[in-house]
This record gives C-alpha cells, sequence and structure tokens, in this order.
C-alpha cells in the first residue's frame, strides 16, 4: 500500500513529491510521458513564469537551464482594447518559457523513494475501511492498487474535483491556442480585450521563431472556433502575421471568482494548484499558486490534523485571491478599464525605431 498517489506531475504535483518526507511510499503519476522523448502529449499554456512564480523558485534554489528558456524574452506587454480602442505599453518582468521542458525539469528533483510512472492515465477511486482503491489505465490495461491518500494536481480538467464536486459552480472556460510561423519575433506579449469574443481576455506571445495566439472562452460558448476566427482577424488587423499556422493545442482553464471556488478536497483525497481552483482570475497564472498549495500541503501532512492544517495554511492564499477579486472591475469593466488607460500610469513609450 502506498502512503500518497499524487495525480499529475506538473508544477504542483512535482513540488508537492519533492517535499513530503522521503520515509513515505509515493506514487506521482501523469498522462504524459514525461519520461521520454518526444512529447505525446503536451500542456496547453502560455509558458511564462510570473515574479511570484519566480520567487517560489529562489525559495526552492532551482534555476532554470537555457534549454528550458525562449527566445526572445520580453519586457512589456502591449495591451490592445477593442472595447475601447485603446492601446497601451507596460513593462513587465516574466520568464519565457517551454512550458513541457520546465515540467519535465521540475520531475528531475523528484527524489528516489517516490514512484514515477508516466503516459497513464486516471480512472478511478473508491473508499475503503483502511484507505483508497486507486484505479489508472497503462498501456490499455486497468490496474489497481490501494494508497492511504490521494492527491488530486490534476489542473483545470481535474476528474477529482469534479467527483468530489459535482455540483460545482466555479466558472470554466476553454483555452485555444495556435502556433503560426514568423519570420521576424514580436517583441512583446500582447492582452486583449474584446467583450465580443470573452469575457476574459486573449493573448500572444512569441516563442523562438512562432507567434503563440490565444484565448480563453466560456464553456457556455456554442462555438468557441469561431470565436476564434474573429480573434484571429482582429490581430490580423493590429498588424500580426498568423498566416502560416503550424499547430492548435486547447486546455480547461479555472476562474475563481469567489472564496467559495476555492476546494481543499475531502477525507483523505486533497487538491492542490488549479485543481483546488488555485489560479489568478485575472490573469490566469497559476505557477506560483501550484507551488505555494504544495509547501502547504506537505507541511499540512506531517501534522496531527492535516485536513484542518492544510485549510488554515490555504487561508493566505485565499486572501491573495481576494485581492485579485476587488481588482477585475478594473481590468474587466469596459468603463473602469478605459479611465485606467486612458491616466497612461505605469505606460512605457515604445519606439519603432530601435536606435532611439
Amino acid at each position: 500500500m502506498y502512503d500518497i498517489v499524487i495525480v499529475g506531475a506538473g508544477p504542483a504535483g512535482s513540488t508537492l513529491a519533492r517535499l513530503l518526507p522521503k520515509v513515505l511510499k509515493v506514487l506521482i503519476i501523469d498522462k504524459r510521458n514525461l519520461n521520454e522523448y518526444p512529447p505525446k502529449k503536451e500542456k496547453a499554456c502560455g509558458g511564462l513564469i510570473s515574479p511570484d512564480a519566480q520567487r517560489m523558485l529562489a525559495k526552492f534554489d532551482i534555476g532554470l537551464e537555457k534549454g528550458i528558456l525562449v527566445s526572445p524574452q520580453l519586457f512589456a506587454v502591449k495591451v490592445i482594447d477593442n472595447d475601447n480602442n485603446l492601446e497601451r505599453f507596460y513593462q513587465r518582468n516574466y520568464v519565457n518559457i517551454d512550458r513541457e521542458k520546465f515540467d519535465r525539469a521540475l520531475t528531475k528533483y523528484i527524489p528516489e523513494n517516490v514512484e514515477q510512472i508516466y503516459n497513464v492515465k486516471f480512472n478511478n477511486c473508491t473508499k475503503e475501511s483502511n484507505g483508497y482503491r486507486f484505479e489508472y489505465f497503462e498501456n490499455n490495461e486497468l490496474k489497481s492498487i490501494e494508497t492511504k491518500i490521494i492527491v488530486g494536481a490534476d489542473g483545470g480538467n481535474s476528474i477529482l474535483r469534479k467527483s468530489l464536486y459535482p455540483d460545482d459552480k466555479i466558472k470554466k472556460y476553454i483555452s485555444i491556442q495556435k502556433w503560426y510561423l514568423q519570420d521576424e519575433p514580436v517583441n512583446h506579449y500582447t492582452a486583449i480585450f474584446d467583450k465580443e469574443i470573452s469575457d476574459y481576455y486573449s493573448w500572444t506571445i512569441s516563442k523562438d521563431n512562432m507567434l503563440v495566439l490565444g484565448t480563453a472562452i466560456s464553456v457556455n460558448e456554442e462555438n468557441p472556433h469561431a470565436k476564434f476566427d474573429e480573434l484571429e482577424e482582429l490581430i490580423k488587423s493590429k498588424g500580426y502575421d498568423v498566416s502560416r499556422e503550424t499547430k492548435t493545442e486547447g486546455a480547461f482553464i479555472l476562474r475563481p471568482t469567489k472564496l467559495r471556488d476555492i476546494k481543499s478536497g475531502k477525507d483523505d483525497i486533497y487538491l492542490i494548484g488549479e485543481a483546488a481552483g488555485l489560479i489568478s482570475p485575472s490573469s490566469a497564472e497559476g505557477f506560483s499558486y501550484a507551488m505555494k498549495s504544495a509547501v502547504y500541503l506537505s507541511k499540512a501532512l506531517q501534522t496531527i490534523s492535516p485536513r484542518k492544517s492544510y485549510k488554515r495554511q490555504l487561508v493566505k492564499l485565499k486572501l491573495n485571491l481576494l485581492f485579485k477579486y476587488i481588482k477585475l472591475p478594473a481590468m474587466y469593466n469596459k468603463f473602469f478599464r478605459k479611465i485606467i488607460l486612458k491616466t497612461n500610469l505605469m505606460t512605457i513609450n515604445v519606439s519603432k525605431n530601435k536606435g532611439e
């Protein structure tokens, strides 16, 4: 019997696996083939490490090898407010990475006492007298193990979250990203606001010789791909080259807008990272919350009352998210956003002539 089984080997799951006491018998699984190349499945993600996430990596004394970084490293975001016909540039300090390589690098820090099984799919778990019966598919074969504790670190489309909270009301979005070949890099990010496309936001990010165009669209939208086509036409009208598409990818994103959207799990099943609803409702940044919640759970599991301890620890993240909720109208209300952009507060002037 395992002490702990972790579902998902992204930043949340791999961080938890690294921090748990080495006397425990731990298993971590992921549907991706993280132990081999080439990747069979990739996580659809913008691949930007925020200052908060950088701070967490610094605390862990983890650096990024140059192979994880992508070119160009960017220092400005261009806000395109199509609702108000306004554009502004702001300085930003994100690290531009290859998400798949980043996740694989984090798994290398997982200690030897943790068993890693990849290219498998979680199926189901059932409560038993001494723990849980845990089932997963490996090479189309159903396998079963026993564990005392299960941790869901399986992201925005978490099967464990759905099973624990079938009436969950958290906002859900479909993230669609397309990649386009470029002759010259676009040396800034963009954040695009257009209520006709989404009540969230859209983005572009340069990755080596590619431009990534993405958007987050409500799962209630009848035709999300038509909305993406509108975005493509919009960004084309702004002078961006989206004529040479190379691939399309997608993922589910959760958007917590109330504190009750944050779920810690039930009994001996715990949720961390985006599976717990821990993701910024304003920017969809999740790396920092993934790593912080993993730290909190690793500490809580070493206490007499891990469930109570974990809930207490999550108060810190809930307070952080509360500030994000308060900030939402400034970003997503057309009227307030217009006022803020027109003040030119914290904006920068970007010259088209690189010599100026």
